[in-house]
């Protein structure tokens, strides 16, 4: 009988976005590359130790038939990560290049045992985006450039056309080339109120960095900022995290379940009864730059950091005791899925993700507005 599902699997799916490059043409089959970060029931990575991986791809949908498997038994590493190469390993089933990547949708299935053996426990299934495409255009041949073709003969050259200053006199104006020049330079304009900010992506201010801009239909500016450091940071293991809360099995509901306002979230986790700990309180419990305002940011906020994280890291890389959000890690939001499930962002590539318990432990940055 299989085991529960005691330990998770963190999939790096920017991993798989990367088999467009990764794709490796040699005698051996064709393979791509995949990574996983393996966590126990209470969010805690299990390093330097040898598990058993068995990878299935599967057709039409998550539940679709098999068309191919293999086993791995990898060892993790200091921060509990493997490293793949799907087709390369001891293969169960099928034939990974015989595989029509066009003809379907396809789907990773992860199962794993910790104890190095083969009493594999589901750990995830995905599906597989990038991965299908890079396959097919190596089959295809569609992507082998044709011999170049002859030059074409020269056409004859064109009359010469006025220039700017020449086109200036014929419209009635008259002077110098550089009464011309002086002409071009009007007065100053009016400060303007459309697209323009006071501020820019990526400045530091109000305590963190901003990494969003908008406006109201009015016109009023208003930005978003990151905190400047991780809230909970382990230096003996950058990927540990801390639990979204405390309470793990009960459901707060619409107050904590906006798309948006992660001010309304965050309120809703700490004030929920039993609340103690977690990620939200210690947004909270933040404080920077003067500003105890910041709070755990929602789905859709957290997207957003993820997205300007360049422009955000770029910054922290010259402030002194700063530090740079973790491309390796994935972190929290405020924004409650269900009963035991909350939303949460791979930085890896940026996929949303609620398939993890609250119990679980994620990275925490904190976000505040002006």
């Amino acid at each position: 009988m299989k085991k529960t599902n005691k330990f998770l699997l963190s999939l790096s799916y920017t991993v798989l976005a990367f088999c467009l490059i990764s794709i490796i043409h040699a005698q051996s089959p064709t393979r791509f590359n995949y990574q996983a970060v393996i966590l126990d029931s209470a969010g805690t990575t299990i390093k330097n130790k040898t598990i058993g991986v068995r990878i299935s791809i599967l057709t039409g949908n998550t539940t679709g038939p098999e068309v191919y498997s293999e086993t791995h038994t990898p060892t993790t590493d200091a921060h509990g990560l493997i490293s793949l190469e799907i087709g390369t390993g001891n293969v169960e089933n099928g034939n990974l290049t015989a595989i029509n990547w066009s003809a379907n949708d396809y789907f990773i299935k992860t199962e794993t045992d910790t104890e190095g053996g083969n009493n594999y426990s589901l750990t995830g299934i995905s599906q597989l985006l990038s991965v299908p495409y890079a396959l097919y255009a190596e089959k295809s041949g569609s992507n082998i450039q044709g011999p170049e073709g002859d030059a074409g003969k020269k056409g004859e050259d064109g009359d010469d056309g006025q220039t700017a200053y020449q086109i200036w006199l014929s419209a009635g104006n008259t002077g110098t080339e550089a009464d011309f020049l002086k002409s071009l330079t009007g007065p100053p304009g009016n400060p303007g109120s459309g697209n323009s900010f006071s501020h820019e992506l990526g400045e530091e201010y109000g305590g963190g960095v901003i990494f969003h801009l908008w406006r109201d239909t009015d016109g009023t500016e208003h930005g978003l900022i990151v905190s400047k450091e991780e809230l909970y940071f382990n230096p003996q293991d950058p990927l540990e995290g801390i639990k979204w809360s405390n309470v793990i099995n009960t459901e707060i509901g619409a107050p904590a379940q906006s798309s948006w306002d992660g001010v309304a979230n965050t309120n809703a986790i700490k004030n929920q009864a039993g609340n103690n700990s977690g990620a939200a309180n210690l947004c909270l419990d933040y404080a920077s730059g003067g500003f105890s305002d910041w709070y755990l940011p929602s789905i859709t906020e957290l997207q957003l950091v993820w997205t300007n994280r360049f422009h955000v890291n770029k910054t922290l890389d010259n402030i002194t005791g700063a530090k740079r959000i973790s491309t390796n890690a994935t972190y929290w939001s405020s924004t409650e899925y269900n009963t035991t499930k909350a939303y949460y962002i791979f930085f890896f590539n940026g996929l949303q993700d609620y398939s993890q318990n609250k119990g679980t432990g994620f990275k925490v940055r904190a976000v505040r507005r002006y």
